[in-house]
């Protein structure tokens, strides 16, 4: 469809030559169509002429008529006078609206015949804004008002440093109007488009993390901006208080455009990867565009614009042989992402012939690009549904390879979960067994304070206040020269057992055994304070003193040679309490 409308510009029909003056009858109805066969125009090299100049007899005769509707100078120099012969049969007073349909011009100066013989001005163009009474418009507009039964002659001055293409129409206030608003609501559409698509590639990129989304959506955006601006909108409605800011910012717009084009491009077909020699041609286009974006901020330079231009071109066909090398390689992404680009790159040449005045200046060559972008977005749309696709199929193949391989895993896993379970649940029972003899060995308080952590198993002291109490049994050496080992151990043991039993009780630390004798503390490793553990104390030894008489009944049953004394000591001061010993024995 873009090859057959390239061919019908290419071979749209040449006009006659112009010159011939508009006549308007009461009954005439406008169309919107270009002037330039009624337009006659010189050139002036210098820019130096005025208005004297071009009506006066050196020059008027040097005016040459066109031979086209559209009036496309191509890159320009200097400036161009256009004569416009309008002959009025009218039988009354009327306005109408001559329109430069061109938002991008630098300055465009209307000539108006004067009753004095001179010629009143109006002004408009992106450098000079507009003159008052002007309507305010995208496109320089200059209101007319055509006297009846007469002739007069418009004169019109123009001057631009880019591409200027210059359609002149003669409207209807109202058939204007109803263009305007026609117009404005198919740029709506067209950046509703846009901004469409930025957002939805901007949510695919919040979710899937692609970098090419997030280059699209940075291309996009600049592209959008760079249509504003091309179109006039940005001037209108953003800058309209700032002239000339316009044609400071479009060269490096292009360029931004053009780069961000180039980078979603290299990441979209990993041409890094993929065709290292191309991804290298493109660094370099890139490097041309930073070029020429920094030569655009010196207002001074006036060839960024073409330079901008003739970039574009490059770009275009550069991403054009990209993808067509990327898909002869067999790389699938290629071959949508060539046929989503085709519409956007012969728009991008379209009007890149058309700034160079190699095409006429038409609808289609002027809205080439936006023709393109819209058959672009569509057809994008296909390349992102397959590279989706795409990634779906890998993510579920590669989320069916993880599953096996996390259930050949588990599977191991727990055959080694439960060897080791089985490994630890016996250590543990070893452990509980050794602690359980382990704890035979130590008080009870002791042995809690090692094993929960709250103390050190090493060589350490401090002083604290104890009350300790000691005992032995009266003429214990003697009894054992009278008794056999066996009963007497059995004696000592069960004395020891139950004066043990005793001392827990009352919260006191067993210290130690020395044969039959006992050394109990209170006040570490816990302590209720000195009163109270001295307390303790004194009561835990009247209870050993009655549970003693008792057991003096038993042994006497057992025929014990004669009853036992025990002897009880208590004292409470200041005693130096930790570890002694060695560092392999405590």
């Amino acid at each position: 469809m873009m090859l057959l409308l390239l061919v019908a510009v290419i071979l749209l029909p040449a006009t006659a030559a112009g010159g011939v003056p508009v006549v308007l009858d009461d009954g005439t109805i406008l169309t919107p169509e270009p002037l330039g066969l009624h337009l006659e125009v010189l050139h002036d090299a210098g820019g130096k002429y005025t208005i004297d100049d071009v009506t006066g007899p050196e020059l008027s005769h040097l005016f040459i008529p066109s031979r086209s509707a559209t009036l496309n100078f191509g890159f320009i120099k200097g400036a161009y006078w256009l004569r416009l012969p309008i002959q009025s049969n009218l039988s009354r007073e009327k306005t109408l609206l001559l329109e430069a349909a061109f938002p991008l011009i630098d300055s465009v100066d209307l000539y108006i015949p004067n009753s004095t013989g001179g010629y009143d001005t109006m002004r408009g163009g992106e450098l000079v804004g507009g003159s008052r009474g002007q309507p305010r418009h995208r496109n320089p507009v200059f209101p007319i008002t055509l006297p009846p039964e007469r002739q007069q002659t418009y004169y019109i001055r123009f001057q631009d440093s880019g591409s200027v293409p210059l359609p002149l129409i003669l409207w209807e206030p109202d058939t204007f109007l109803k263009n305007t608003t026609r117009q404005y609501l198919l740029f709506g559409l067209y950046y509703g488009c846009l901004l469409a698509i930025i957002l939805y590639n901007t949510v695919i990129f919040l979710t899937v993390r692609i970098r090419s989304y997030l280059y699209y959506v940075i291309f996009a955006c600049f592209y959008l901006f760079w249509q504003l601006v091309y179109n006039g909108l940005a001037n209108q409605f953003l800058w309209p208080q700032v002239p000339g800011l316009t044609h400071r910012i479009m060269p490096f717009l292009i360029c931004a455009t053009g780069m961000s084009g180039l980078q979603f491009a290299r990441s979209f077909l990993a041409t890094r990867e993929n065709v290292p020699v191309v991804h290298k041609l493109l660094s370099l286009l890139m490097v041309g565009f930073a070029v020429i974006m920094v030569l655009s901020i010196n207002p001074d330079f006036s060839g960024s614009i073409p330079l901008a231009a003739l970039a574009c071109i490059f770009f275009a066909f550069g991403a054009l042989f990209t993808c067509g090398y990327c898909w002869e390689k067999g790389l699938r992404p290629a071959r949508y992402f060539s046929i989503a680009w085709c519409g956007l790159l012969i728009g991008t040449v379209l009007l890149g012939l058309k700034s160079f005045g190699v095409l006429p200046s038409n609808f289609i060559t002027e809205y080439s690009q936006q023709l393109g972008s819209v058959l672009e977005m569509a057809l994008f749309s296909l390349a992102l549904a397959d590279r989706l696709r795409n990634m779906q199929r890998e993510k579920e193949r590669a989320q069916a390879e993880t599953l096996r391989v996390q259930q050949q895993a588990n599977l191991e896993l727990e055959k080694k979960v439960r060897q080791r379970t089985g490994d630890l649940a016996e250590k543990n029972q070893q452990l509980q067994l050794l602690a359980a003899k382990l704890s035979k060995y130590l008080s009870p308080q002791v042995y809690s304070a090692i094993f929960s952590g709250k103390a050190e198993v090493k060589l350490y002291s401090y002083r604290k206040k104890l009350t300790i109490f000691f005992s032995d049994i009266k003429g214990f050496t003697e009894l054992t020269d009278r008794m056999e080992p066996e009963p007497l151990a059995a004696i000592l043991n069960e004395y020891l057992d139950e004066m043990a039993a005793i001392a827990l009780r009352y919260g006191g630390t067993i210290d130690k055994y020395i044969g039959d004798a006992i050394m109990v503390f209170f006040g570490d490793p816990e302590t209720r304070g000195d009163k109270e553990d001295a307390l303790a104390a004194v009561l835990m030894a009247l209870a050993m003193r009655q549970r003693m008489q008792k057991l003096q009944q038993r042994w006497q049953e057992q025929m014990l040679p004669h009853p036992l004394q025990v002897r009880m000591g208590i004292n409470t001061g200041y005693c130096t309490v930790g570890n002694f010993g060695s560092e392999d024995r405590l």
